[in-house]
């Protein structure tokens, strides 16, 4: 049994791959593309077992049916997402895109039928009981049943989004990766943008986001510039660290270079060559015998 909470019991991934989910996903509003993402990549644990695993009637959609539909629609993503692709992936995208257009097709046909009783979701039918209130004239009375009936709910295919499925791979070749032309990107980028919007006092929010984005970028050259000085300044007292090795006399001393196991004491060899500049032993190409 599906539950509203389903998707809220998987854990998240990374800091920001797959983030936690809504109380009720189905009721999520304002989506924006990666949560799209999310979904798809989540839904298949959620959704395996809802439905029967046989059937002997051949309008009824069998669990193996909707998740090999599932698996079909995340590899067709991932392909298309994909920042570099080869003629071979390209080819294997347009093999996919068939693969998932049929599946899309079959399961529009059975769940369309006498067989299947969908309905809107109540934050739909809500939506669309206030819109028919605002639209009516002043003074005049909604009927009751406009504002708690719900009406029947069909998977529609005639949508330029899935009209447009088929154009990904010419579009890869003509443009390159999808990356390029996405709008994830975008997305990702009001993220900061609403995170700095909480700090401010809501006036004249423009001038006060920029003023913290200057800070922001202030402390990140700050930040690097310091990184910078520490990793120059590393190898500039070489000898100084060598007092914290030990020789083990069972190394041969004929070798040309021993692997410490310890990784406590690292040493640049960078920043050891420019510190010894001058010195013959040092120079590139020459044989380091001792380091």
């Amino acid at each position: 049994m599906l539950s509203p909470h389903s998707f809220r019991q998987i854990s998240t991934f990374g800091a920001s791959t797959i983030r936690k989910f809504a109380s009720n996903t189905s009721e999520m509003k304002k989506l924006a593309a990666r949560d799209f993402e999310d979904i798809l990549q989540c839904c298949i644990p959620v959704f395996d077992g809802i439905l029967p695993d046989h059937s002997d009637d051949p309008e009824i959609v069998t669990n193996s049916e909707l998740l090999r539909l599932l698996y079909r629609t995340a590899e067709f993503h991932a392909f298309a997402k994909m920042r570099m692709h080869t003629e071979e992936t390209l080819q294997h995208l347009e093999e996919v895109t068939s693969q998932f257009a049929k599946l899309i097709r079959y399961f529009e046909r059975k769940t369309n039928s006498s067989k299947y009783n969908t309905m809107e979701t109540p934050s739909e039918s809500a939506r669309r009981a206030r819109a028919s209130s605002q639209r009516a004239p002043a003074g005049a009375a909604t009927p009751s049943n406009a504002l708690h009936s719900k009406r029947p709910k069909k998977l529609n295919l005639s949508t330029y989004k899935f009209h447009s499925l088929g154009d990904y791979a010419p579009f890869i070749r003509l443009f390159g990766g999808s990356d390029s032309f996405s709008t994830q990107a975008g997305e990702l980028a009001h993220r900061l943008v609403k995170r700095l919007y909480a700090h401010t006092n809501k006036r004249n929010v423009a001038q006060q986001i920029g003023k913290r984005v200057r800070r922001l970028e202030r402390a990140r050259l700050a930040r690097e510039q310091r990184l910078r000085r520490l990793q120059n300044g590393t190898g500039i007292n070489i000898v100084v660290h060598r007092e914290h090795f030990t020789i083990n006399s069972d190394v041969d001393t004929d070798a040309k270079y021993v692997i410490s196991p310890s990784e406590n004491h690292k040493i640049s060899l960078s920043n050891m060559i420019i510190s010894n500049r001058g010195d013959p032993a040092y120079k590139p190409g020459s044989n380091i015998e001792e380091v």
